[in-house]
């Protein structure tokens, strides 16, 4: 039994091995700054649709239950 913590890589020539499998500590950086990256795209989204719906509304007339 081999205590080798690294799986052959199939575009790698035989024999080499990649990066070690237990280590995901990178892998969870990412998922974690991708997450912040993504939760501010959408926060930042909803903010754009909400004042343009809220120009949008304040443009229309008769907007105010008024007529021109």
């Amino acid at each position: 039994m081999s205590l080798d913590h690294t799986t052959p890589d199939a575009a790698s020539p035989a024999g080499q091995a990649s990066a070690p499998v237990g280590d995901l500590s990178a892998l969870a950086w990412v998922h974690d700054e991708l997450r912040r990256t993504l939760e501010g795209a959408q926060k930042t989204l909803r903010r754009a649709l909400r004042e343009s719906t809220s120009r949008a509304a304040s443009l229309s007339p008769g907007a105010d239950g008024q007529a021109p």
